[in-house]
């Protein structure tokens, strides 16, 4: 199923409310060269990879960074804020069930702490990831959605771009959001983080 307006809502409710717990104040694309660009590339300028069927996703390695972490399915609580993965395990990353499986067309979002009590989360690492970083997703069904990153954006607190963000895709994507921690997080100021990135390979 894809996203609804009213999930993006609470999606974005959800960041700003993450993002509150730590992170970047200023907001800009970030590319491997450290310039910034407008915006990820459009779908024709992607390469094509066969699109999968709904699974549940059940683990995210991302090889640059040395993530290698399970998946839970994370919804809405009873205020309607999208749910966040467990403080407990600082290696967990969360998939926000109401959305789309990783590879299947529309945008599937994974959710993570950079930061917990316990100290540096899942995706503490997530700002060094660059153009053309790979992120696998095991599923189900025992496929793999192999994602190529396109872009990461540091966006202020208060300027989250929610339907860039959550809104549907023509094709198979896949946004990681986080937190950054650091010393926004006792003051509030705190931005998201987000990884855009699009299927590449299938197996």
């Amino acid at each position: 199923m894809r996203i609804t307006d009213q999930g993006r809502r609470a999606a974005g409710r959800w960041a700003l409310l993450l993002a509150a717990g730590g992170g970047l104040a200023t907001g800009g694309w970030l590319t491997a060269d450290g310039m910034k660009q407008a915006q990820p590339p459009a779908a024709e300028d992607r390469s094509a990879a066969e699109a999968l069927g709904p699974a549940t996703p059940t683990r995210i390695r991302i090889p640059r960074i040395g993530v290698d972490a399970p998946l839970s399915a994370i919804g809405r609580d009873d205020r309607g804020h999208l749910a966040t993965p467990s403080e407990t395990d600082r290696n967990l990353a969360g998939w926000y069930h109401d959305g789309v499986s990783p590879g299947q067309v529309g945008t599937a979002v994974v959710l993570g702490h950079a930061d917990t009590p316990q100290g540096p989360a899942v995706f503490r690492r997530l700002g060094s990831l660059r153009r053309g970083d790979l992120i696998d997703i095991t599923r189900s069904d025992r496929h793999t959605a192999r994602f190529a990153v396109d872009a990461v954006e540091a966006d202020a607190k208060t300027a989250y771009p929610d339907e860039r963000v959550y809104g549907s895709g023509a094709d198979p994507q896949l946004r990681l959001v986080t937190c950054d921690g650091g010393p926004a997080e006792a003051s509030g100021d705190a931005g998201a983080l987000v990884v855009y990135a699009h299927l590449a390979v299938t197996d």
